[in-house]
Parts: C-alpha cells; sequence; structure tokens
C-alpha cells in the first residue's frame, strides 16, 4: 500500500534542521552582482536567471569562485550571512543551522574580521527570526595541505562559540583525503569536530579514509557508498550520519532522473540520511522544496519526515543541552503537523 502524500505546504512550514549549507552557495544573485559591482569585479553575465548556470561540478565550482571573491569586508559577510539566515527561516522554517565557509578563498580579509562579520550576520538573523546558526570553517582541496594546516591553526588560535568544527570541500578527485591528515591531526587536538566532502564524485574507498584516517564523524554526501555493500552494512549498523542534497549527485555524473538519485538507494538501505539544501540560491532549490520532492516524491510516510529532522538534531555539532533543547522545542510541532500520534 502507498503512503498517503504529505501536504507540501507542510513540509514546508514544520519546522526543521540543517547540517550541510554553504555560506558562499548562498548568495542571491542580486546580491552578489550588487556586490560585485561595488568592489569593481568583472562577472562572466549580470543577468541574475544566468549567473548560477552549470553543467558538472568543474562549472560549479568556478561560479563558487566567483562568489567568494565578491566577499571582501566584515559587512560583505554580515550581509550575505542575514540573507542566508533569513532566506532559510522564511522559506523553510528552518530553526537551526550549521553552515559552512571557505576562508582560504577570500586572502583579501583576516579570519578574524571574516568571522566577527558572520558572527555580526547571525546574531541580527536569531534576534529576526530566531533561527540559530553554528559554523564550519571549510578546507578547500584544491589550495596546499600547508594552507589546510594553516587555516585549522587559525582557527584554534581564535576560537569562537559559533565555531563547532571544519570541514573540506572542492573536487576530491584532484585531492584525495589522504593528504590532509596532519590537518585533521590538529583540528582534533583543538577539540573541533570533523566532517569532509567525500565519495560525491570520488570512490567509496575516500570515506574509509575520512573516517578512519581523518577521524571524521559525519559524512557530507558520501554518494558511491552504494558501491560498497560491506561499508554500507558497516554505516548502517553505525549509524553513521549522511548530509546529503539531492541536487548535487547530477553535476557529480550521477543520472539526472530523480527516480535514480543515490540518496533514494541509501534510504532504502537504511542508513541515516540527512536532508539538506546544500548551496540553494546556487543549485535553485530550499530545504521545504527538499522535503516535498523527497517524501512526496518517493512516497515516503509523515513518520520518515519526521525521523529527517530528528536525525538531524542527533547529528548537530551543538552541545548537548542545545541539542536537547531543539527536540523538545520541535518534535511536538512535528507530531502535530504531520498528525503522528503521540504518548
Amino acid at each position: 500500500m502507498t503512503p498517503p502524500s504529505i501536504d507540501p505546504a507542510v513540509l514546508r512550514r514544520m519546522p526543521k534542521v540543517e547540517l550541510h549549507c554553504h555560506l558562499e552557495g548562498s548568495l542571491r544573485s542580486s546580491t552578489l552582482i550588487a556586490l560585485a559591482d561595488h568592489h569593481g569585479i568583472t562577472l562572466p553575465t549580470r543577468e541574475p536567471r544566468w549567473l548560477y548556470r552549470y553543467h558538472d561540478l568543474a562549472g560549479f565550482l568556478a561560479v563558487y569562485e566567483v562568489a567568494c571573491a565578491v566577499l571582501r569586508t566584515a559587512s560583505d559577510f554580515a550581509l550575505v550571512t542575514y540573507e542566508a539566515l533569513e532566506d532559510a527561516a522564511m522559506s523553510s522554517n528552518v530553526r537551526y543551522r550549521e553552515m559552512f565557509f571557505n576562508p582560504t578563498l577570500h586572502p583579501d580579509i583576516s579570519y578574524q574580521v571574516m568571522l566577527a562579520g558572520i558572527v555580526d550576520g547571525i546574531r541580527a538573523a536569531e534576534h529576526d527570526y530566531g533561527i540559530r546558526c553554528r559554523l564550519i570553517p571549510s578546507i578547500y582541496r584544491q589550495l596546499p595541505a600547508s594552507a589546510a594546516l594553516e587555516m585549522v591553526d587559525m582557527v584554534a588560535a581564535h576560537r569562537s562559540e559559533y565555531v563547532v568544527g571544519i570541514g573540506m570541500d572542492g573536487d576530491e578527485l584532484l585531492d584525495p583525503p589522504e593528504q590532509f591528515v596532519a590537518a585533521y591531526a590538529a583540528a582534533a587536538r583543538a577539540g573541533l569536530h570533523r566532517g569532509a566532502h567525500m565519495a560525491h564524485d570520488g570512490p567509496a574507498s575516500f570515506i574509509t579514509t575520512c573516517l578512519d584516517g581523518l577521524g571524521c564523524e559525519r559524512i557530507d554526501h558520501g554518494y558511491h557508498v552504494v558501491d560498497d555493500p560491506a561499508l554500507m552494512e558497516r554505516l548502517r549498523e553505525a549509524g553513521t550520519p549522511f548530509l546529503c542534497a539531492t541536487p548535487t549527485p547530477p553535476l557529480c555524473g550521477w543520472p539526472s532522473a530523480f527516480d535514480e538519485s543515490p540518496v533514494r538507494r541509501m534510504i532504502d538501505a537504511g542508513l541515516t540520511v540527512i536532508l539538506n539544501s546544500d548551496d540553494p540560491t546556487m543549485l535553485h532549490t530550499d530545504l521545504g522544496t527538499e522535503f516535498d520532492k523527497v517524501c512526496n516524491g518517493w512516497g515516503l510516510p509523515p513518520s520518515r519526515a519526521k525521523r529527517f529532522v530528528m536525525d538531524a538534531i542527533d547529528a548537530a555539532w551543538c552541545d548537548a543541552s542545545e541539542r536537547a533543547e531543539l527536540a523538545r522545542e520541535i518534535e511536538p510541532e512535528l507530531d502535530r503537523m504531520l498528525g503522528l500520534r503521540t504518548g
């Protein structure tokens, strides 16, 4: 029997937690153009509807680097952070988000100034919309491993209550994870949580390297796990969180047909899949849209929609008391909105 569909408006309005979203990938195209004009930066196009168009990961990363280039001042970072969190709260009722940013892709501004601007944006958005946010400085693989270690040392030297861990992104085939063992060891010594983008276009073996060699606690993307049944079973039993976003696999060579998404195979296999928007403006999506696509597109029941959110709370890198507070706040709302029985 096919589970009943869930009202898309309910899926959009229900409270959510998001753990995989890039600040630079959340820039409104109009804001990117305005900042480029302000700083005298030439863009490939000034037409908003054409700015975020690409056919593969390389094309996406080229535009992503342009988005990074327009952020030059603390006020730039405050603005785009506020707008990103405003969009998440208003479009999808996101209550808590962990957001990546790439310090090494902004060489014209110091880490401390950049962080201060981002924190200003976080505080303003929390005041206006009630959304909380924590930060994950992310290593960009295409820079030398020494730059990754320097970045981690910088993060450790200027600790902030808003910074909860480190991540790693970029083209993993060009620079595999074993190059960054020293940086991740330094992050562990500093008490930072650790994650990495892995096996979105690289082999499943990269997941094993990141877990066993880098000490990663969560898997960002990880779609090629479906190629290794033994690894998939290991991670199913461990309950290892996979932070997935359905628009990403087609950029990495996966079939474009939604029903052929590796995310569906991961859900069907019982992995702990958590839904995310990844780069919402650049990928033309938001978290409410992702919940509707996955839950109604694949006929999932209301209880599974709730589980996506509760698993995200469990996997969040805020402290245990804040996770408990989020669960107390969100779970009754989910039960009521999704018509789930309680008690």
